[in-house]
């Protein structure tokens, strides 16, 4: 491989090339800003010696933002739920334990004197 060119078409339309850099023999990487949400294009060339080149279509789709993101008031009470919450099954295990391992009350049998003399 002699090189790659990569053009990146967004929602837009209009085309970009994004620039590589060979980081390794026959390796190319390149960076672009994040991508806008929509159906998007890349066209991938190589250049090879003496063949012509490959060239490749992309395509994908870039889901837009969540717009639920956690708060930090969210957050707070989320991690204080979770904390009462462990709490209160720890105290449930501790109770039901003890009672598990408390003795059982066996009645005491009185034996009556013998009257035998």
């Amino acid at each position: 491989i002699n090189g790659a060119d990569v053009i990146l078409e967004g929602p837009s339309g209009t085309p970009a090339p994004v620039t590589l850099k060979e980081f390794e023999p026959g390796r190319y990487e390149g960076v672009t800003p994040k991508p806008a949400p929509g159906a998007w294009q890349a066209t991938v060339s190589i250049h090879r010696a003496g063949t012509a080149d490959a060239i490749m279509p992309v395509k994908w789709t870039v889901a837009p933002p969540r717009g639920d993101s956690l708060r930090p008031l969210e957050l707070m009470t989320t991690a204080l739920a979770v904390v009462l919450l462990s709490g209160a099954a720890a105290a449930v295990m501790v109770v039901r334990r003890r009672r598990r391992l408390l003795p059982l009350s066996i009645p005491q049998v009185r034996e009556k004197a013998d009257s035998y003399s």
